[in-house]
């Protein structure tokens, strides 16, 4: 009798998630449109990649297509808004949180990018929870927003006043979610912050924004794993940084819902952080963050002046 060896879990998870893009791909190619269809290609080969890892079968890409792109008609235009979106609605974001530990932070960093294609194409999302971490990723991520405070302050008081309104509104952003989460956790008591370089001129001050919002997304990409697999409690908000979620293992039963809340909130996150990245002048591709380690903003060294 041969062996079957069991199929592993996380395979439909990257396999509904390789359709999804794949579908948005051949919109975009189509289309001709931006840099999506570039950036999605990079996000099937990942997806893809994972997929074979996992022991799952890849179809092969489907060629290009030979005829000339179609005109970005508000019909086609549409049926792309509506590809980006597959799967960010509140249903989608539940079956992102049930996803195995191991496949949680490409599946965000996918799902992020198409969420911020979405809101590039006009589309909003809503629906969104109040901010809530999980407690072993919510004091890590408010140090993170923490330190991103300080570096934006710098950047918006450092930079011309033709570039300094997407600093200001990055620097809303982090405020906001820092405010939401300081019911929890307080900042642990640093004698400075350091910049990542020394700021020469006006110029260096749009750099620094970026900068910070690429260690910010990397941070909270980084919680991905600590965020999915959660029970649903049976209260909310957490009440300390030491409370306790139960997590459950993939494939075994569960007396309660998956608690979507948490990886919602840093799908939140990553997609308002890479609208900023962007309305600063960055780069929207999110993929490159992937394979980063969360730099850590603080230092014992004294902020400069």
């Amino acid at each position: 009798m041969l062996f079957t060896p069991p199929i592993d879990p996380a395979i439909p998870f990257v396999h509904a998630e390789l359709e999804r893009v794949t579908a948005v791909e051949a919109l975009a190619s189509d289309l001709n449109g931006r840099d999506f269809a570039q950036v999605h290609t990079a996000q099937i080969s990942l997806l893809q990649a994972l997929l074979q890892k996992l022991g799952g079968e890849v179809d092969p890409s489907p060629s290009a297509s030979s005829t000339a792109p179609r005109q970005a008609t508000p019909a086609a235009m549409s049926d792309l808004l509506k590809a980006e979106g597959a799967a960010l609605d509140q249903g989608g974001r539940t079956e992102l949180a049930s996803a195995p530990p191991k496949v949680a932070r490409l599946l965000l960093v996918s799902s992020a990018q198409r969420a911020s294609a979405y809101e590039l194409l006009g589309g909003k999302l809503g629906g969104w929870p109040p901010t809530t971490p999980t407690p072993e990723a919510g004091e890590f991520l408010y140090q993170g927003l923490h330190s991103a405070r300080y570096g934006l302050e710098v950047a918006a008081a450092k930079a011309p006043v033709a570039t300094r309104a997407p600093i200001a509104a990055a620097l809303d952003t982090v405020l906001r979610e820092e405010r939401a989460l300081s019911r929890y956790y307080q900042p642990r008591p640093e004698l400075g912050y350091s910049l990542p370089f020394e700021l020469q001129g006006p110029a260096d001050a749009v750099r620094l924004a970026i900068t910070v919002l690429d260690s910010l997304i990397e941070a909270v990409l980084w919680q991905a794993p600590k965020a999915v697999g959660l029970q649903a409690p049976k209260s909310r908000p957490l009440t300390s940084s030491t409370a306790t979620v139960p997590a459950t293992t993939a494939g075994s039963p569960q007396t309660n819902p998956v608690d979507a809340a948490p990886m919602s909130t840093l799908l939140r996150l990553m997609t308002a952080l890479n609208g900023h990245r962007l309305a600063c002048g960055g780069p929207w591709n999110l993929l490159p963050l992937l394979g980063a380690q969360p730099t850590s903003s603080s230092s014992s060294a004294s902020p400069p002046a």
